[in-house]
């Protein structure tokens, strides 16, 4: 796993016959980090001299720019590379077309949340919590205003490119396992996205989630500086104490006057109870303020957008073959993805494989979607990968999360679970592994190359 920031690369070698097969798998920043072009340009540098300039696979999991950024800032690097084919989910195929309707709605849509939070700014709403989310959530797709102006088609596009006129494989969950010729070591299966329209915009479950903890999305977390924090819970307030939280005030606080004006029962209510916003002050009460709550929705629109984006992620399983062990490469799969797994069957050898069975089996777990709440299953996911060998890499970047708004990526809870399900045994990208006293993690420890630049873990055949 490289170590870029926030955003995903890795790098998997299988052995082969006559030299190992390399598949990388995405290649991107997260919109708005420093000095993007020349991290990438690292990882292509170390990718060309372990592969010897040559990949068997590009795997490209969806369209999101801290996936796919790095095939435009380091498109000459890519082009240089020996690429044998490049693997999309069916959802990037041009003939499918369901694929081609979900991507039509989902760049009309794009447009239009883009003009929105263009207008907002322009009406001095850029401060708004919510606009500053609404922005964040778009950094994920670049409409093209960053990169030399391209956007996450023109990622994709090159990417493509790599291949010299070749044509990607277009991954579907109901292909047969691939065991490639060179690596006969291996059996890939594909587990999503789902041929199912409604399992890709189904992006939620309350029982099947790892829950946010404190308030709200952690994309969207206003500031609650200005909460009551003393006494007893203000009796007029229409919400529980813990979604209670401030909006940015619109209008100008009144001008003291010299004269003393005219007694007025709703003016010293309103006084008293909505209009003083300074958080400096014991009275304080602009949390009661729903001026700007109209933006909500946008808000809950962009979410509901880049999670379905998500949910088209190519998951992939890689077995091997020997041992039964399973590498799970699981995108930024949301819940209506990993659901579908549990559909999942294959014929393999007069007995037949589900997707349960590949998640019991699993020994390496990419956490999807940089540890968000969504994007890893409790009970039907995580809980199922009991193999007692699991271990888990965390591709984030928590200062650059926190930057962006996103206050809980990785999630807190997410985190402790995959410590306990994997005994300790968790790579986050943006911190060096320190071993803890189990055992188990310290022989962790013990095997696990860590640099700058990577993490590299070797899972015993």
């Amino acid at each position: 796993m490289y170590r870029q920031g926030l955003g995903d690369c890795l790098l998997v070698r299988i052995p082969g016959q006559g030299r190992p097969f390399w598949m990388l798998v995405d290649c991107g920043l997260i919109l708005g980090t420093q000095n993007a072009a020349a991290k990438i340009k690292e990882i292509l540098a170390d990718v060309t001299a372990v592969t010897g300039g040559r990949l068997d696979v590009l795997v490209v999991t969806h369209e999101h720019w801290d996936h796919v950024s790095g095939f435009v800032l380091a498109e000459a690097e890519f082009k240089a590379l020996a690429i044998d084919a490049v693997w999309m989910a069916w959802t990037e195929d041009p003939k499918d077309k369901l694929a081609t309707q979900l991507r039509e709605e989902r760049e009309e849509k794009l447009r239009k949340l883009a003009a929105f939070a263009g207008n907002l700014s322009a009406r001095g709403l850029a401060g708004e919590p919510v606009v500053q989310g609404l922005s964040s959530v778009l950094d994920f797709f670049n409409m093209g205003f960053g990169a030399a102006g391209a956007s996450t088609k023109d990622a994709l596009v090159k990417a493509r490119e790599c291949l010299r006129g070749e044509k990607p494989v277009y991954w579907r969950p109901t292909d047969p396992p691939l065991v490639p010729p060179r690596a006969p070591c291996v059996r890939i299966y594909a587990l999503g996205p789902p041929q199912d329209e409604k399992a890709i915009k189904k992006t939620f479950a309350k029982s099947e989630v790892y829950h946010l903890g404190g308030t709200g999305n952690p994309l969207f977390q206003a500031d609650k500086r200005a909460m009551d924090p003393t006494g007893p819970w203000d009796a007029f307030c229409p919400f529980d104490q813990d979604v209670g939280v401030m909006l940015q005030p619109l209008l100008d606080r009144p001008q003291p006057s010299t004269v003393a004006p005219d007694p007025d029962p709703l003016r010293d209510f309103l006084e008293r109870h909505y209009l003083d916003a300074d958080p400096s002050l014991d009275t304080a009460r602009g949390w009661r303020r729903i001026d700007t709550a109209w933006l909500g929705p946008a808000a809950d629109f962009a979410l509901a957008l880049d999670s379905a984006t998500n949910n088209t992620s190519l998951v992939l399983a890689l077995e091997l073959v020997e041992s039964g062990k399973v590498i799970l490469l699981a995108g930024d799969a949301q819940v209506g993805n990993w659901l579908s797994w549990h559909e999942r069957t294959w014929p393999i050898e007069g007995r037949t494989v589900t997707g349960p069975e590949l998640m019991a089996r699993t020994v390496f777990y990419k956490v999807g979607h940089h540890g968000s709440h969504n994007a890893t299953l409790q009970a039907k996911g995580l809980e199922l990968m009991t193999s007692g060998d699991l271990v888990a890499f965390i591709p984030v970047d928590e200062a650059m999360a926190r930057q962006k708004g996103w206050n809980q990526m990785p999630l807190p809870s997410l985190v402790k679970a995959l410590k306990a399900q994997t005994q300790n045994r968790v790579l986050q990208a943006d911190r060096d592994f320190e071993a803890s006293s189990n055992p188990e993690s310290q022989a962790f420890a013990r095997s696990l190359v860590q640099t700058p630049l990577y993490f590299e873990y070797t899972i015993q055949m």
